[in-house]
Formats: C-alpha cells, sequence, structure tokens
C-alpha cells in the first residue's frame, strides 16, 4: 500500500475503479482512495468521498474523564469533517460487563478485550482494515499490533497508548558513587544492595531517603511480579507462561515466578519504603528522595505548575532504562534452566497491559464502515496527540510520535529526558517477546489472588513458594468458577492462537 498518491497513480486509480468496480461493495477500496495526500499521523474525512453514507456515532468511553473530556472538544471538528454528529458518553467498567452497550466505537482498558470478545460485543477490524494506510497499521509500535490489538488471529482493537513500567534512575547521583545501570536483574539486585549500603553521610543531603523504590500499593504487587518474572518464564518457544495451554493449570507456582519473588522480596527489605502506587513512586523520585525506581512518568491530581520550578533543574539528570532482562530462562517443556542466546534471543521481555487504552467497534453499530473510519481517526498519530498527557496511562504507540514535541506525560521535561523517555517506550514495545497481562474474563479475580501471593510474601506471612502455591490453587477455583472449557479457550485466544 501507498502511504501517499502521485497525481498519475490517483487518476489510474481512479479510472480502474471506475470501470471494473462498485466502491459500495468494498469499503477498504474506498477507504485507500479517500487518504490520498494523507499519512499515518492524518486521516482525511471527506463526506464527498465514495462510499457508505456518514451518520451520526455514539462514542463510548470507560472510566477515563480526562480521556472523554479531549474527545468531546474534537466533537465539532468532526462535525465539520464529515457532516454528521459525535456524541460522547462516558461509563463505568460494571456498566461495560454487565451486558450490552448502545453505541459505535467503545475506548477501554487491554484487560477487558478479552471479556468483549469473547462475549461477542466487539468486531473485528478485518483483514482488508489492517491493511489499509488509512489505520496506519505498521507505524504502531510492533508489541501492540501483534499483541495487544489482537484475539484470537484477528485485530480486534486500535491502540491508543498504553505505559510500560520502565527503570528510572539518578545519572548525577550514579555518576558520584560509580555505579552502573542494571541490565538484568541481577544487575539489579546487586545495585539495589550497593545503595542499601552506602553510609549515612553519603545520603544526608537526601530527604527521605530510600535506596530503591517499587509499585507496592493496593493492585499493583501482582502486576509488579509479572513483570519481573516475564524474563525468566517467557520463553521464546512457548506459548504458555501463565497457564499450561492444554489443562490451563496455573504456572505461576513455577520456578521463574518463584525466583521473581524472592528477588522481589530481597529488594523490598533493603527499601526504606514501600506501598506505593506508580504514580506515588515517581512522585518520590522526582522529589529526589531515592536514586533507583520501577514505575513510569506519571503524575496524578496534581498540576505540572505546582512545583515546577523545583523539578526541572533535578529533571536534567533523570535517565530512562528498559526494565532488567535475564540472560536465564526457564524452558517449561524441560522443566529446566536454560541460557538465552545473546545473538537472536533479546534477554528484555516487557509486561503489556498495565494500563492505557484501546478502542473497537461495537456490533451495536449501525454504521460500521464509519465507526471503523471515527476508530482510525482517534488513533491517527496527529489525533492521538491531542489525548497526549491528559491521562496517567499516556503514552506514545506509534513510530511517527517519537521525537515530536508532543509531551506524553502532564509535566513538563528537559527535551533530552523527554525523548529518552520516548525512546524507551519505543525499544519497549518493540521487542518481538512480551508478556501479557492476564486478560481473559475473570482476570480481576486472578490479579486480585496474585497481590495477596505477593503482599503475603512480601510481609513475611509467608515464604514466596507458599504464597504463590495458595494463589495457584485460588486461579483454579477462579477457573473453575468461570468454565474450564470457555477459559481455556479464552487463554488460547489471548495468545493468538485461533479456535478452542
Amino acid at each position: 500500500m501507498f502511504s501517499r498518491f502521485t497525481p498519475i497513480r490517483g487518476a489510474f486509480v481512479w479510472s480502474f475503479l471506475g470501470s471494473t468496480l462498485r466502491l459500495s461493495r468494498l469499503p477498504w477500496l474506498w477507504i485507500a482512495v479517500a487518504i490520498t495526500g494523507c499519512d499515518s499521523g492524518e486521516v482525511s474525512l471527506d463526506p464527498e468521498t465514495a462510499g457508505p453514507a456518514w451518520s451520526d456515532l455514539t462514542l463510548i468511553v470507560v472510566d477515563d474523564p480526562e480521556w472523554a473530556a479531549v474527545a468531546r472538544r474534537l466533537q465539532g471538528e468532526w462535525k465539520a469533517r464529515t457532516g454528521s454528529n459525535l456524541t460522547v458518553r462516558e461509563i463505568g467498567q460494571e456498566e461495560l460487563l454487565v451486558g450490552s452497550v448502545a453505541g459505535d466505537v467503545v475506548v477501554y482498558a487491554p484487560s477487558e478485550l478479552g471479556e468483549l470478545a469473547e462475549s461477542g460485543r466487539i468486531l473485528p477490524l478485518s483483514s482488508e482494515w489492517e491493511q489499509s494506510p488509512e489505520l496506519g497499521w505498521p507505524d504502531l509500535f510492533l508489541a501492540l499490533r501483534q499483541q495487544q490489538a489482537r484475539w484470537g488471529s484477528e485485530v480486534y482493537a486500535a491502540p491508543l497508548g498504553t505505559p510500560v513500567f520502565i527503570c528510572l534512575y539518578r545519572a548525577d547521583l550514579f555518576d558520584q558513587w560509580k555505579l552502573k545501570p542494571p541490565e538484568t536483574w541481577t544487575d539489579y539486585q546487586r545495585l539495589v544492595e550497593k545503595l542499601a549500603a552506602l553510609s549515612p553521610e553519603e545520603t544526608s543531603d537526601i530527604p527521605a531517603w530510600s535506596p530503591v523504590l517499587e509499585p507496592l500499593g493496593p493492585d499493583w504487587g501482582g502486576k509488579l511480579l509479572l513483570a519481573r518474572a516475564a524474563a525468566y518464564a517467557r520463553h521464546p518457544d512457548q506459548f504458555s507462561t501463565l497457564f499450561n495451554i492444554d489443562s490451563l493449570e496455573p504456572l505461576i507456582v513455577g520456578p521463574p515466578f518463584v525466583r521473581a519473588l524472592e528477588e522481589l522480596v530481597a529488594a523490598r527489605k533493603l527499601a526504606t519504603r514501600s506501598g506505593f502506587t506508580p504514580a506515588q513512586v515517581f512522585a518520590s523520585f522526582r522529589r529526589g528522595e531515592c536514586a533507583l525506581a520501577i514505575t513510569w512518568p506519571v503524575v496524578e491530581g496534581q498540576s505540572e505548575a505546582d512545583d515546577a520550578s523545583a523539578i526541572l533543574p533535578a529533571a536534567a539528570a533523570w535517565q530512562f532504562i528498559s526494565l532488567p532482562g535475564s540472560r536465564d530462562v526457564y524452558n517449561g517443556r524441560r522443566s529446566t534452566w536454560s541460557r538465552r542466546n545473546p545473538e537472536e534471543d533479546d534477554p528484555h521481555v516487557p509486561l503489556l497491559g498495565i494500563g492505557g487504552n484501546i478502542a473497537s467497534v461495537l456490533t451495536t453499530s449501525e454504521n460500521v464502515d464509519a465507526a471503523r473510519r471515527l476508530l482510525a481517526w482517534l488513533s491517527s498519530g496527529k489525533v492521538g496527540e491531542r489525548f497526549a498527557g491528559v491521562s496517567p496511562s499516556s503514552a506514545p504507540y506509534r513510530t511517527s510520535q517519537v521525537g515530536t514535541e508532543t509531551q506524553w506525560t502532564n509535566m513538563e521535561l528537559p527535551a533530552g529526558v523527554k525523548t529518552k523517555f520516548e525512546e524507551v517506550v519505543e525499544a519497549s514495545l518493540t521487542r518481538q517477546h512480551v508478556l501479557l497481562c492476564p486478560r481473559i474474563p475473570g482476570w480481576r479475580e486472578y490479579l486480585t489472588a496474585l497481590d495477596q501471593a505477593v503482599d503475603a510474601a512480601v510481609n513475611g506471612e509467608s515464604s514466596p513458594q507458599d504464597a504463590l502455591q495458595h494463589a495457584a490453587e485460588r486461579w483454579g477455583e477462579i477457573t473453575e468458577e468461570l468454565g474450564l472449557e470457555s477459559q481455556r479457550t479464552a487463554y488460547r485466544h489471548s495468545t493468538g492462537m485461533s479456535g478452542n
């Protein structure tokens, strides 16, 4: 597909279509013609374009009032471009899941994709749409288009931005103490031990000092464990990571997860504070209270103007790197650890789906083609940048958005720091292998059990092995409650497999 037509090419296409095809029966072809002169950053919405008639549309936004507010500011532009009205309606997750929601396009958390797809409430985009230049599919980061947007073998959603855990560290302090940023989780643990061993004199001018901070607050312990275990558990030759693909037996009690939880507990013992959300971890980091943190630049409930004068000078020393990886990976089929091939197998495995938004076309839409065009417009690079920094889950999701002047966090950052953040997000989301957070029906219950296991291990109430054993038993109960066969089918679809 060409992302930009020359006049000669355009004339040829019009001639060919006019003599041999009926545009009204081939929506993907009228889309391709409609985007003449456009790329992934700009979608043409000409109401005179040949194809299905425009009609009024309803956009459903789930649990993201900041995102919905920006969408409402785009209603006039949509009206001017298409001649049709766009209604923006906000609902909560409970309303989304209890039954059918009337509308055309829904914007929601990636974790809900399985529930909506398995219950038949959203439509796949079709292979023609995936190839359409209007959707700009190749411009999306690899992991988003190949993993997050798919259910089974089909594309069901357009990514709108998703955060990933990354490592933040103070380059000025690392230089002062002659420390190196970590490449692996083994490096990370040794680094935390070195930071914890610093003398009081070396850290006396750092208020509320903690060597490291990690998000272990409510609803985050399980996700942090999955992020730490991803590089250990995600073997490149295996589909099964969280469950056995055939029996749906939970795998979270296996060696990679036990190892990750043991390391998490060891790091927590060296931190002087805990119980933070990612936003609280970042707030502490930006105040200079730690040298190393796992989070991302997320600000909640605070204007960037509140303390900008205090933030900006120190921010010049911030550095972002991908979450540590591992040269060791567990082979579940052989029940043994092996070493990754450094030339073929990336040691970094990001965790995908900890937040963010995706968009899908609802089965209740009475004009699916117009709804697909709305979805493509919202996901396009230029329109997508209008939503940058408005939500805690804001992050670039297209290659064309990296290195722009757009602020993807709702606080000002020095240009070099901002660009580094975007580059680390891009590096994380263009890796071949990722681990997806649970997104099958019942995902909340599964993660709650994992949260409880992490809490028990961190608080010394249970060994990591016993805590995960209890969580695995609870996962089995959840599966039985929801139906083994349906859950097995959903998990296979979650990994990209088709059929039952």
